[in-house]
């Protein structure tokens, strides 16, 4: 498949989706139906972005204790999407926006299930050509290099993951408004402080689409 337009790649949590809430309480739902102990939330909060295998670590979860936690993590995810999950103010706008001269496309470490449940509920599941879930034994990276293989866009930016783009050979806007710091966004060509600021940013990048 070759694509006639350029695309624009975004991550999904921290750049479209203000999903820090959700992953706080649904880890939280987790550990509490486990009996575990409570975690800090400062901790929590570094699980939204990697992967869910990698959030065990990060919560300092035996192996032992991995496999319920992930299980029950998803089902609470899943039941909590409906009325947690939101979007960053102006997303919206931003991609109605730039499908006048572009093709949109996400790559996420989300599971296929939430990503799904999230572009159905908050109206975007129309916006974008491909929305690539997490694919397991494969990096973010990778499957951002797995989608340019197939789509062969003329041209390409990368919304969010500073780290997947510069992989991949792609100008990057980090998404300042959302969760990372300065020495995430270092590599990134240009930095969004809003979803509002993110179009004329993508128009200089790929010399107007």
């Amino acid at each position: 498949m070759t694509m006639h337009k350029p695309v624009v790649f975004f991550d999904w949590d921290g750049t479209l989706a203000d999903s820090m809430e959700l992953c706080v309480r649904e880890i939280q739902t987790a550990l509490r139906e486990m009996g575990h102990s409570p975690i800090p939330e400062a901790v929590i909060r570094r699980c939204n972005g990697p992967t869910y295998a990698q959030s065990v670590g990060i919560l300092g979860l035996t192996p032992e204790e991995g496999p319920l936690f992930l299980r029950l993590r998803v089902e609470a995810e899943l039941r909590l999407v409906p009325t947690v999950q939101k979007l960053f103010p102006g997303v919206p706008e931003m991609l109605r926006d730039l499908r006048q001269d572009y093709d949109l496309a996400i790559v996420s470490n989300g599971l296929p299930e939430y990503l799904a449940l999230s572009l159905r509920l908050t109206g975007l599941a129309d916006c974008f050509v491909r929305a690539q879930a997490q694919i397991p034994g494969k990096t973010k990276p990778e499957a951002l290099r797995g989608l340019l293989a197939e789509l062969q866009p003329p041209r390409a930016v990368m919304i969010g993951d500073v780290e997947a783009g510069v992989q991949n050979q792609l100008p990057v806007i980090a998404a300042c408004y959302g969760y990372g710091s300065a020495p995430e966004w270092k590599d990134a060509a240009a930095l969004a402080g809003s979803a509002a600021e993110v179009p004329a940013l993508v128009r200089r990048l790929t010399n107007g689409g």
